[in-house]
């Protein structure tokens, strides 16, 4: 009788472990096709969707105001797309994040990681756009990660 029940705990245990017990990343909420109703990012990783070749995904991101620098990264991308950050500042003003311009993006070809690096102290609320890029124009899925040091 021992034995049978160190057997149906080992297979329970195994089922468990099979049935999705890995730790599952948010997705993003639909619609977020404007910085009015982007996905606020609670979490350090989140997934995402583009469903066609003209969606846009923007995501919110509160870094607070004793942040250094940070990072936004696309990772685990199923086809070329592409991102951009805009910056804003306490008073919610867009605000120049390399000395030039308002955003700042990453467009690398193929399915490579992008990743942008933002180092303005200044920047206390973070938009992120994912779309499609220019070169395939085509729907794709990607984990957004963004880093605070």
């Amino acid at each position: 009788m021992k034995g049978i029940r160190y057997i149906l705990a080992i297979l329970a245990i195994g089922i468990l472990g099979l049935g999705g017990c890995e730790y599952t990343y948010p997705f993003e909420e639909e619609p977020n096709n404007s910085p009015t109703d982007a996905t606020f990012v609670r979490n350090q990783i989140v997934k995402g969707q583009i469903h066609i070749s003209t969606d846009m995904d923007y995501w919110k991101i509160n870094l607070g105001t004793v942040t250094r620098s940070s990072e936004v990264k696309l990772t685990h991308l199923s086809e070329d797309l592409k991102i951009m950050a805009f910056g804003y500042d306490i008073n919610d003003n867009q605000i120049t994040l390399d000395g030039s311009n308002n955003y700042l993006n990453s467009d690398n070809d193929g399915t490579e990681n992008e990743l942008i690096l933002i180092s303005n102290d200044d920047v206390v609320t973070l938009f992120v756009c994912v779309e499609a890029s220019d070169r395939r124009g085509l729907p794709g899925t990607y984990w957004l990660e963004h880093n605070i040091y």
